[in-house]
C-alpha cells in the first residue's frame, strides 16, 4: 500500500517515501522530526515500519494536528508481524518506548477515519 507522505512542516514541500521501511526515512532532524500522511483512507495501515532511530533513554512518537476526527488513528510500537508491544495510542496521544528492550521494534498506524495525520518523534 502506498501513501502520500511529506516530511517536516508542509511549507517545506519535502516529499517522503510512499512505502517507508524504516522510521529513519520519515523522522529526520533536518525535517523537524515530523511527517504527515496525506489523504489516509479508512482501513489503511502504515507499517510495520522498522524502528531504526537511536535513543538513550526513551523514544516517543506523537500524533499531532490534522487527522480525521475522534478515533481516527490508532498507533504504537509493535513487532515485525504487527503485534502490539506496549500501550497503543489513539488520536493525539503519544506512544513511548524505553531503551533496554531486546526485541526488534516497529511502528504501526491504523487509520480508522480518512484524513491527514501528522506525527512527530523525539528521543529523550
Amino acid at each position: 500500500m502506498s501513501f502520500n507522505i511529506t516530511l517536516g512542516n508542509l511549507s517545506r514541500h519535502l516529499t517522503g517515501p510512499s512505502n517507508p521501511t524504516a522510521l529513519g526515512q520519515l523522522i529526520l532532524t533536518a525535517a523537524d522530526s515530523k511527517f504527515t500522511v496525506h489523504g489516509a483512507q479508512a482501513g489503511q495501515t502504515l507499517g510495520p515500519i522498522a524502528m531504526n532511530l537511536p535513543f538513550t533513554h526513551f523514544y516517543g512518537i506523537k500524533q499531532e494536528q490534522h487527522g480525521g476526527g475522534k478515533n481516527g488513528v490508532f498507533f504504537g510500537f509493535c513487532d515485525e508481524h504487527g503485534v502490539a508491544i506496549g500501550a497503543q495510542n489513539q488520536d493525539q496521544g503519544m506512544c513511548m518506548v524505553g531503551a533496554g528492550g531486546h526485541v526488534p521494534l516497529y511502528f504501526k498506524a491504523v487509520f480508522d477515519l480518512a484524513g491527514d495525520y501528522t506525527f512527530t518523534g523525539n528521543p529523550g
